[in-house]
């Protein structure tokens, strides 16, 4: 009956995995073909190629949590919750937070070095770099709490 339980959750969590991706899917997209095909929608901070690049660096970042969240979920389907994979996954995770944020800080020295500023931009970049991180943060205490209980799970099994 447990089981049944967690691959219930599992398959939710999947399907809000599925969903998220689609939505980010249809986001980077949408924003590609504005920035090629109306210029006028965004504001002249930089060439569009450089926008671009940096754009889809998040995107792989996103797609690369979502990717691991779904062997977190995989995982918790097996009733294997609290299990190294999953602290490995949301470590993962943490990697993909912090890469997001050095390509958000690259683009902001990008921006200075075109001599491109608008202040405005650099304060989007900046509170977009500060919830990269803050991510990275969450994720990788996931990861340490994850793994803590696991070994917490692994010794009590050892007693019994």
């Amino acid at each position: 009956m447990k089981l049944a339980k967690q691959k219930k959750i599992s398959n939710w969590l999947k399907g809000l995995d599925i969903l998220l991706s689609l939505m980010v899917l249809t986001f980077f997209v949408g924003v590609t073909y504005a920035k090629l095909n109306i210029p006028d929608l965004f504001y002249r901070i930089e060439s569009t190629n450089v926008f671009l690049i940096f754009a889809w660096i998040v995107a792989i970042c996103i797609f690369v949590v979502l990717f691991e969240f779904w062997k977190v979920c995989t995982q918790i389907g097996m009733d294997n919750s609290f299990s190294i994979e999953n602290s490995e996954y949301f470590h993962h995770m943490t990697i993909s937070g912090v890469v997001a944020a050095i390509a958000f800080l690259g683009r902001i020295i990008w921006i200075l070095i075109a001599q491109e500023v608008n202040i405005m931009s650099i304060l989007i970049i900046a509170v977009e770099i500060i919830l990269s991180l803050m991510f990275a943060v969450l994720a990788e205490a996931m990861s340490k709490l994850i793994l803590n209980a696991y070994e917490m799970k692994h010794e009590n099994d050892l007693t019994i």
